[in-house]
């Protein structure tokens, strides 16, 4: 699997002394320590970004110097989501223009203010493959589907998965079937084996491009065979359910719902779902 970053031409994104020890950051290879060293690859941080160890990511990519937007949001996100978005905005506020707008930009995504996102970023996304990611993602929420697309399109040189999961969206919101299982192979593709929760979404998503589809046998199984290890997920995103439903066999979807009530790996607040859905087939 090739890996394409934004700045190509640096293989050592950054080196901060911490006393005797030398951390490095490495976009590519295998990472490891010495008495003298650690050396922290991309690698590592994505196994961290997955399992949401973002204290990890954040007491990392917090010294390091001369971060690309990748560690920048990142950081920003790891920030975001153990509170610590104040400790941060002083040192963007004080950095130079295109980092201080990038910071506003991912703030206002990840507080769901698209608009906004658009207003921080648009500019710089026509430069730069992440900042572009996000225009296209917040321009996808607002359903300005042709800046999305252009913008999302932008972004592949970022080379992740998360780039072509959301541009497989795309295609599918678009109903360009051909296009949307192109794709999200290629998210499957740029993932690590190990990255289980971009690799649950991508499992997701080719089960709903088979319900567009109307391949309803093929979407149950791949489902059941989903909900065995993530249960509420699946009902929640590519409910069995309701595929049967759709298949036109509302008692096979009634058996489903029935023995879902009884997984004791459901929350209870889900299972309310469950017999609302119950509650409204049993009204046909």
């Amino acid at each position: 699997m090739i890996k394409k970053y934004i700045f190509p031409l640096i293989l050592i994104i950054s080196i901060i002394e911490c006393t005797s020890e030398k951390i490095t950051i490495k976009k590519t290879g295998i990472g490891y320590s010495t008495k003298d060293e650690t050396v922290i690859t991309y690698k590592d941080i994505r196994k961290w970004y997955d399992k949401k160890d973002f204290e990890k990511i954040y007491d990392t990519l917090i010294n390091v110097e001369d971060k690309n937007f990748f560690l920048d949001y990142l950081l920003i996100e790891s920030a975001y989501n153990i509170n610590r978005i104040k400790d941060i905005e002083p040192i963007y506020l004080k950095e130079k223009e295109n980092k201080k707008t990038f910071f506003k930009g991912i703030v206002s995504f990840l507080n769901r203010e698209y608009d906004k996102t658009i207003i921080y970023l648009k500019n710089l996304g026509k430069k730069e493959p992440v900042p572009a990611y996000f225009v296209g993602s917040a321009y996808l929420y607002t359903k300005d589907y042709p800046m999305a697309i252009g913008y999302l399109m932008l972004s592949v040189e970022w080379d992740m998965p998360w780039v072509y999961f959301t541009i497989a969206n795309f295609y599918l919101i678009k109903n360009d079937i051909k296009k949307a299982y192109e794709y999200i192979k290629k998210a499957e593709d740029a993932c690590y084996d190990f990255e289980e929760n971009i690799l649950l979404d991508i499992k997701i998503k080719n089960i709903e491009i088979l319900v567009s589809e109307e391949k309803y046998e093929d979407a149950a199984t791949l489902a059941l065979n989903i909900y065995k290890k993530y249960p509420e997920k699946v009902i929640l995103y590519i409910d069995p359910g309701q595929i049967y439903f759709l298949q036109g066999n509302p008692e096979k979807a009634m058996n489903f719902w029935k023995e879902a009530l009884n997984n004791n790996e459901i929350r209870n607040s889900i299972k309310e779902l469950i017999k609302e859905k119950i509650s409204l087939l049993e009204k046909k």
